[in-house]
């Protein structure tokens, strides 16, 4: 009984890493730039994004990740800097090569100097909203563009939670290793 018991065991364990093996998901580098539209945009930042990023997906397509986002504008005014940490959520479409997402990038963080934000810098969060396109151009690496809607918000104390929103378009692209 007890070597029925080691033999189940080990058979789990070398199911492991086929499980691995089959998995999906990819990770990569994101790049993003901010574009002003009066109708879309309360502000004029001219931020540029870069950040890595990760995600898993389910057999129904459903992604799970993280990032880590770094936010600078390019000699606008106002100036703003900053970084987040989050977590994704979205759904993905594939016919292979080719792949469609919509996506829900939510985080926190900080950002410091400009409008809307306190010259000492402040605690902030992010959520960017996003339709992705693309194709794998090679085994297991994706290049895809995405456009969508960002906003970011500075949070002091002693305001209401949202009182310094700033949302803008964004556009970009992602390049991913993964299946």
């Amino acid at each position: 009984m007890r070597s029925m018991r080691i033999a189940a065991l080990a058979a789990a364990f070398a199911v492991l890493p086929l499980a691995v093996g089959f998995a999906r998901g990819a990770g990569g580098f994101t790049w993003g730039q901010q574009i002003f539209d009066p109708q879309l945009a309360n502000l004029d930042m001219q931020s540029s994004l870069v950040g890595v990023y990760g995600y898993g997906v389910s057999w129904r397509g459903q992604r799970t990740g993280g990032f880590a986002l770094a936010v600078h504008s390019d000699g606008a005014t106002p100036v703003v800097e900053g970084g987040f940490i989050g977590g994704i959520a979205g759904q993905e479409f594939r016919r292979s090569p080719f792949i469609g997402a919509v996506n829900l990038w939510a985080g926190m963080g900080g950002l410091t100097a400009g409008r809307g934000v306190p010259p000492e810098g402040s605690f902030a969060v992010f959520g960017e909203i996003t339709a992705e396109l693309g194709a794998a151009f090679m085994p297991g690496v994706m290049l895809t563009g995405y456009a969508g809607l960002q906003a970011m918000s500075a949070v002091s104390s002693g305001e209401a939670f949202f009182t310094r929103v700033m949302y803008t378009p964004v556009i970009g692209m992602r390049l991913a290793w993964g299946s």
